[in-house]
């Protein structure tokens, strides 16, 4: 074999090898970061959009229960809770409660004393009012939704 053709048949160098490695090692470093922050993205627009759902199904609860409410006297707001009497199926009077707990949960009491989490981080706030609104207010994690009752709306 002649000179001319050893030179001819070499394979890749030892820095053109590393070349092409540092150049893979860049690109699925990229990959692996664009596909993480997207999956974080991911998880923090479902967290958030699972708040916002559980914060508006409690503030439609609280509201149907306030406008189901007797009258001027059934519903009373304490530090950390909220009781309403309305009238069940039978048109007995009978008590809800929904309650802020000490460990950021909110709770409904039903009127046959079951207790229902409605959201593990929460809380549901019913300020001082005038004489013919309730100004409600329930967050979920970084979620806050606010409504008002108005008092001629109840029994409606």
């Amino acid at each position: 074999m002649s000179r001319r053709e050893l030179v001819s048949e070499r394979g890749v160098t030892l820095l053109e090898l590393l070349t092409v490695l540092v150049l893979l090692v860049l690109v699925v470093g990229a990959l692996t970061a664009l596909l993480g922050s997207s999956y974080d993205t991911y998880g923090r627009i479902s967290t958030a959009a699972e708040e916002d759902r559980i914060a508006t199904l409690i503030l439609n609860k609280l509201q149907t229960d306030l406008q189901q409410a007797i009258g001027e006297e059934s519903v009373r707001v304490e530090l950390s809770a909220i009781l309403i009497q309305k009238e069940d199926q039978d048109g007995q009077p009978v008590t809800v409660r929904y309650e802020n707990r000490s460990d950021g949960r909110v709770v409904h009491v039903t009127a046959q004393g079951a207790e229902i989490v409605l959201a593990e981080r929460g809380r549901i706030e019913v300020p001082p009012h005038d004489p013919t609104l309730y100004h409600l207010t329930v967050e979920v994690g970084n979620t806050r939704r606010t409504a008002t009752v108005a008092r001629y709306d109840w029994g409606k």
